[in-house]
């Protein structure tokens, strides 16, 4: 826990960041572990379509893995973890013969951690992924999307313990979007057009320990938001409006205070709270914005192996949704606050529940949409049985819904599945 909450400042760059790898679970002891998933499962609605647009199928997937794992010295620890997906789709193997009924994901994550000296440590990490499900892409549109869509995400972070009570964290994110949907035009605009894009983002984090338990935190990060697609996105009456991608370019300047307390060796609470300033600079209407920016965790193991946690975070993100006003003015992005909460309950040796959900509710920012807002929510449940340290059984459920104040866009989804997964 302690190790937790001295990197999570310079590793929750932003609301949106990657999900933290599982990869430094893996056993240290043992240099190679290979894994292989299978599951058979039945999915209501698999194109997340609208009310009585969608299809349902059962289907098969198949997940092999490997991972590397390394410490060549008590200073050092580094890992490596690739995950194939192949996802078989009964509905649409029946559509058409031709049809191609299978989807295909990789994954490829890894980390370093380093400690030059007691006062210095290096942390890094990324995480590589080509996939359609948008979980697995983890940014963009909530929606399924056909192709071959890559989402990469390398982070990196340096601490330098100064004094006794005071170190210093310097951090820098970089993320790459690019969907294969491309070829649209101004008036149907395509994924790549809305959404390929780079972002670039760097914190300094001033953390003093005000008590033994107790981590001031005094932040700035810089972010800037590149669009790469060279795709007419909207041309309207305005020539003003006739723009590419990049129209939608942005930096932001984001101030915090934060507090990183251990209330108990069981429940660790971080709090970040500040404001963020984004600047359109491409945008002729002048368009710029100021709002909140926020970030809550709360970890607590109320039992050996059990977990319960509890998150918010505050912040702008990109969307793929656009329109244009009657000044020209464009959606630039969302303002989105998210609400997560998770249980990892451990039975006894062999059996094993999870419960995990979240709420985001998101408001578009400028064009005809501005201040429109939609709620994406979502809830997964899972029990798994383990038979022996290398075989365990698993089943689960999972709901997404998504209200919109915007037309075409409400989807419901339910998804059941029952499977087997072998590690060695």
């Amino acid at each position: 826990m302690n190790k937790f909450i001295a990197s999570a400042g310079a590793i929750a760059l932003s609301a949106s960041a990657v999900n933290a790898s599982p990869i430094e679970s893996v056993d240290p002891g043992k240099a190679w572990t290979v894994g292989l998933s299978l599951r058979g499962f039945y999915d209501d609605n698999y194109v997340t379509a609208t009310s009585g647009n969608e299809r349902d199928s059962f289907g098969l997937d198949i997940s092999p893995s490997v991972a590397y794992r390394i410490d060549p010295s008590d200073r050092t620890s580094l890992g490596l973890r690739y995950t194939f997906g192949a996802t078989w789709y009964q509905d649409r193997q029946s559509l058409n013969s031709n049809n191609d009924s299978w989807d295909y994901s990789h994954a490829l994550d890894g980390f370093l951690e380093h400690q030059f000296t007691q006062r210095l440590s290096l942390n890094a990490r990324d995480t590589f992924v080509i996939a359609q499900e948008p979980e697995l892409l983890n940014g963009g549109s909530n929606y399924r999307t056909e192709g071959n869509n890559m989402r990469n995400n390398a982070q990196i972070s340096l601490t330098a313990v100064l004094t006794r009570e005071l170190s210093l964290v310097l951090g820098y994110n970089n993320t790459y979007v690019d969907y294969e949907q491309s070829g649209g035009d101004q008036n149907n605009p395509s994924l790549s057009g809305l959404l390929d894009r780079t972002e670039h983002e760097g914190l300094v984090n001033l953390r003093w320990q005000a008590a033994k338990e107790s981590t001031m935190v005094f932040g700035y990060n810089y972010k800037e938001v590149l669009y790469n697609s060279d795709e007419f996105i909207v041309i309207a009456g305005n020539p003003s409006t006739n723009q590419t991608a990049d129209y939608r370019n942005n930096q932001s300047h984001i101030a915090y205070l934060g507090l990183d307390q251990n209330v108990s060796k069981d429940l660790v609470v971080t709090v970040r709270g500040g404001a963020e300033f984004v600047d359109y600079y491409n945008d002729t209407t002048g368009a710029d914005d100021t709002s909140p920016y926020g970030q809550v965790a709360v970890n607590y193991t109320y039992r050996p192996n059990s977990t319960a946690s509890l998150g918010w975070t505050y912040s702008h993100q990109a969307t793929d949704v656009l329109s244009v006003d009657g000044s020209g003015g464009i959606t630039q992005d969302q303002d989105a606050s998210v609400l997560f909460a998770g249980i990892n309950h451990y039975f006894d040796a062999r059996w094993q529940g999870k419960v995990n959900g979240f709420w985001q509710n998101s408001t578009y920012n400028g064009g005809g949409f501005d201040g429109e807002s939609e709620n994406f929510f979502g809830v997964a449940l899972g029990l798994s049985y383990r038979f022996n340290r290398h075989l365990t059984g698993d089943v689960g459920y999972s709901f997404d819904t998504l209200t919109s104040d915007l037309p075409g866009r409400d989807y419901d989804r339910n998804r059941v599945f029952l499977g087997v997964t072998a590690v060695y």
